[in-house]
Formats: C-alpha cells, sequence, structure tokens
C-alpha cells in the first residue's frame, strides 16, 4: 500500500530568487487536503485547460487531494495556481507575449503562483478530411476541386490522424457535470506553452513521467486509433 505524503507541494514565494533558503512555504497541500485552487481564464484556449487537468491529477497522484479548477478565486485563503494568462496574470504583470515555441515562464508571489506560456487552438483550413472515409469517398478531392478549379492533389489529406476528434471534456470547473464526449477536438498542432509550464514545475517536484508524454500519448492515441478505423473500413 503506497503511503501519501501528508504535506507537500511546498512553493518557495522567492522562487525565482536563487540561494535564498530563508524564504517563507507555503503550502498546496497539507496533510491530504487542497490548500490551492488551479485558476484558468473562462474563455481558456483547450490546451490550457488540458494543462491545468494534468497538474491537478498529478497532484492528486502525489497528495490524494483533488486541487479543484476554477475560473476566479473562490478562497481566500487558498493558494492560486494560475494556468495559462488570464485577467489575473495580467493584473500581476506576468505576460507571455515574449514567449513563443513553446517556451514557458513559472513566477511566484505571496500566495501565489502562475505556470504561464502561450496557448493558441489550432484552426484548419477549409476543406480538410474528419476521417479515412472522407479520403476514400471522394468527398475531400471534391471539395478540394470545388476550391481550386483545378484537379489538383490535396496536401493535406492525412491532417484527420492530428486530430482528436470528439473527447471527454476536461479542464474546467464541475468536472462530471459535462457530456461525456464533449467537442474538445484537440489538436496536435495546437500551441501549449502553459501545457509546458505544468510540465516543468512537476518535474521539479520529482515527477518522473511529466505530463508531456501524456500529450504524445494522446496525439498518437488519436492517430492509431483513426488508423485502425480506417483499416476495419
Amino acid at each position: 500500500m503506497r503511503t501519501r505524503l501528508s504535506c507537500v507541494f511546498v512553493v518557495w514565494t522567492a522562487w525565482m530568487s536563487a540561494g535564498r533558503l530563508d524564504a517563507a512555504q507555503t503550502y498546496l497541500v497539507r496533510d491530504g487536503r487542497p490548500n490551492a485552487e488551479i485558476v484558468v481564464a473562462p474563455d481558456a484556449p483547450r490546451t490550457t485547460r488540458l494543462a491545468a487537468a494534468e497538474l491537478q491529477k498529478y497532484m492528486a497522484k502525489i497528495s490524494g487531494a483533488t486541487v479543484p479548477i476554477v475560473t476566479q478565486p473562490t478562497h481566500e485563503g487558498r493558494v492560486r495556481i494560475y494556468v495559462g494568462r488570464s485577467r489575473d496574470t495580467d493584473e500581476l504583470g506576468v505576460r507571455n507575449d515574449d514567449l513563443p515555441d513553446g517556451a514557458y515562464r513559472i513566477v511566484s508571489g505571496k500566495n501565489w503562483l502562475v505556470l504561464i506560456g502561450t496557448d493558441t487552438d489550432f484552426v484548419p483550413t477549409e476543406p480538410w478530411p474528419r476521417s479515412h472515409q472522407d479520403r476514400v469517398s471522394g468527398r475531400l478531392i471534391r471539395a478540394w476541386d470545388a476550391v481550386t478549379g483545378k484537379r489538383w492533389g490535396n496536401p493535406v489529406w492525412h491532417l484527420y490522424k492530428f486530430y482528436s476528434g470528439r473527447a471527454s471534456a476536461f479542464g474546467k470547473p464541475g468536472k462530471g457535470t459535462k457530456p461525456r464526449l464533449a467537442p474538445v477536438d484537440v489538436w496536435a498542432f495546437d500551441e501549449r506553452g502553459s501545457f509546458n509550464a505544468v510540465c516543468g514545475f512537476l518535474r521539479r517536484l520529482g515527477v518522473r513521467c511529466t505530463c508531456r508524454a501524456s500529450w504524445a500519448k494522446w496525439s498518437l492515441r488519436c492517430a492509431r486509433s483513426r488508423c485502425r478505423r480506417s483499416m476495419r473500413r
């Protein structure tokens, strides 16, 4: 039987001040109870919500406590873990404008921690195939010919392999109240700086298999699942 840590996730308020050993300690989880909230913007991109969900999952694995995900702080005494950009991070002066290509920033202060990067939702240009069936049936090429006016090959015929389709809802308050299959539509091409920030934070806590692997597994699972369905057809 695995013994869970009773006091875990110490956040040094002087996180970015190297060499300071006298910094005050703040607990995100203590004695098996959450002492923090994961805060995301109400309209957060899907990769931000996925990052929040992964942070919640790994914190629960270590401590046994489920830290709630909220869109605005609800408890004055709790540590606020801001995942992704929001109005609150803007007010704190923590920005992501200068973080391209998956770069991230981890900043902490009195009773708060920011895990932030640039997050964008990939939007494919139409027409593109939703499945292998769109290819073999000719629907894709007919739509492509209508756009180009010529019988040219379609350069994005394989795009569906990088698309999750309808996936379970995640990273939102009230988890479990959403339909089991909600149109989350995760893409392998989504920009996910805040997701990388969560991975970096978890690594500092000693997590060996970080959520970065979860993203890779997510993308591979989507591709393999669609390939199997295509082969059965």
